[in-house]
């Protein structure tokens, strides 16, 4: 009885020391374990932390990024503005130069032309005064025709005929060769100031059209 008694409490002894041990085993292992969470809590903290700093520090260093690239974009573009807004000033000050001188051009053109005009009316004057000075030189030619007839002798168709003949070709050729000088004259002024008009006419459409494509 005494032996059973002693094996009884040697056998729950033994429980309670393999218990206690196992609860102190538990505990120190809960105990390691809380540390690692809390260890393992923190370490995640700091990743967390810093990933969040470093995400930060990038987003403002796309931000930073991005202002540069914008600044650096406007003045870019505002240095071309400038450059385009000069280029179309040039062209318009080119184009003003150029209409101011196809202008004048043209006024002296208009001049030229009412000089022409006034040629023209000269000519067409002094064309009646040829054929007035040709009448009169038929009128000399009939009274030179009575004289000599009545100094020679002659009959009035003999001396008609001769000097008729004579002087009408002379003054006939004469009245001709003036007749075609000015006529000759005013064709060729009037060649040439058609030629200078057609010509600035053709420049003008052309510095137009030239103006008009490169300021588009």
């Amino acid at each position: 009885m005494e032996i059973l008694l002693i094996v009884a409490a040697a056998v729950i002894a033994g429980a309670v020391g393999f218990f206690a041990g196992k609860a102190v085993i538990d505990s120190r292992t809960q105990a390691r374990l809380v540390a690692a969470k809390a260890t393992a809590e923190d370490e995640a903290g700091r990743i967390r932390a810093a990933a969040q700093q470093d995400a930060e520090s990038l987003r403002k260093s796309e931000v930073l990024k991005g202002r540069e690239e914008a600044i650096r974009a406007r003045e870019e573009w505002e240095r071309e503005e400038a450059k385009r807004r000069d280029e179309v000033d040039r062209l318009e000050r080119r184009l003003q130069e150029r209409t101011e001188t196809l202008d004048r051009k043209l006024h002296l053109l208009d001049e030229k032309g009412e000089a022409q005009e006034r040629r023209a009316q000269q000519l067409a004057e002094r064309e009646k005064q040829v054929e007035q000075q040709s009448a009169e030189l038929a009128g000399r030619i009939a009274e030179a025709q009575h004289r000599l007839e009545a100094l020679a002798g002659l009959s009035a168709d003999e001396a008609r005929r001769q000097l008729m003949h004579d002087m009408e070709e002379e003054a006939r050729a004469a009245a001709a060769q003036r007749i075609r000088e000015v006529k000759e004259e005013a064709k060729r002024d009037a060649e040439r100031e058609a030629k200078k008009i057609l010509s600035l006419a053709i420049q003008r459409i052309a510095a137009d059209h030239t103006a008009e494509t490169t300021v588009s």
